[in-house]
């Protein structure tokens, strides 16, 4: 599952650009085979939360669509010296030699990031906004063609199904 040889990064990562050096990792990830990050707990939990969950996000996608994520233990801000304001989470990511979606991950960050855009409105409505489809009714018969309800929210789908959309619009 993990290519042959490949960069290991191991860090503590300040949390203000934490975002920036997952999806760095991610887009670098033809390189970087393995990465064990120790983040504010919040961001770590994001990363590797499950579908349904309060942590789910565009941020949990994108990370277990191209790696595997797991979290280890929760270090204290009294561990630290100084002592930390927050909490930090040990997180793995493992990144996967075959991602769920191939081809332009740009594109894919794109969709997905359209289909969490406003927490509110249903992923029709999100994706339709967002122009990946041409009308609610085209939307709405193309979801329902994957077999998903148009009117469930993008936190409440799973990793395959925001795979089988993303395909199906390609």
């Amino acid at each position: 599952e993990m290519p042959a040889g490949g960069v290991t990064i191991v860090s503590n990562l300040p949390y203000s650009i934490s975002t920036d050096v997952v999806e760095w990792i991610i887009r670098q990830r033809t390189l970087i085979h393995r990465a064990s990050l120790l983040l504010q707990r919040e961001f770590a939990e994001r990363i590797a939360a499950e579908p349904g969950s309060r942590a789910f996000g565009s941020l949990s996608v994108f990370c277990q669509v191209y790696a595997a994520c797991t979290l280890g233990p929760v270090i204290t801000g009294d561990s630290f010296h100084p002592s930390a304001e927050v909490e930090s989470r040990l997180v793995e990511l493992r990144v996967r030699k075959e991602p769920l979606v191939s081809g332009d991950n740009e594109k894919f960050f794109k969709f997905v990031r359209s289909a969490f855009a406003a927490k509110r409105k249903t992923l029709l409505n999100n994706l339709t906004a967002a122009g990946w489809y041409s009308s609610k009714s085209e939307g709405e018969v193309r979801l329902r063609a994957l077999d998903i309800d148009p009117s469930r929210r993008a936190e409440a789908l799973t990793i395959p199904e925001f795979v089988r959309i993303f395909k199906s619009l390609e």
